[in-house]
């Protein structure tokens, strides 16, 4: 995405809507942001869900503002 690049015909930007390929059972247009998107759980957001978060935040003090 770098301007030097695209003025020397390097690169360019596509729309995730723009057809990337077809599905081989449908023969449907597959769109560029479908194909890159991964089907696989986020490790992060899996991990957030297993923690057990009563237990967690009953062993962390509560942060008092100023005034309190």
């Amino acid at each position: 995405m770098n301007a030097g690049t695209q003025l020397d015909n390097l690169s360019s930007v596509l729309s995730f809507e723009e057809p990337a390929g077809y599905d081989p059972d449908t023969d449907e247009e597959i769109p560029l942001g479908d194909m890159l998107a991964g089907s696989e759980d986020d490790p992060a957001g899996a991990a957030a869900r297993a923690v057990d978060w009563e237990e967690f935040l009953g062993t962390h003090t509560t942060i008092r503002g100023n005034g309190d």
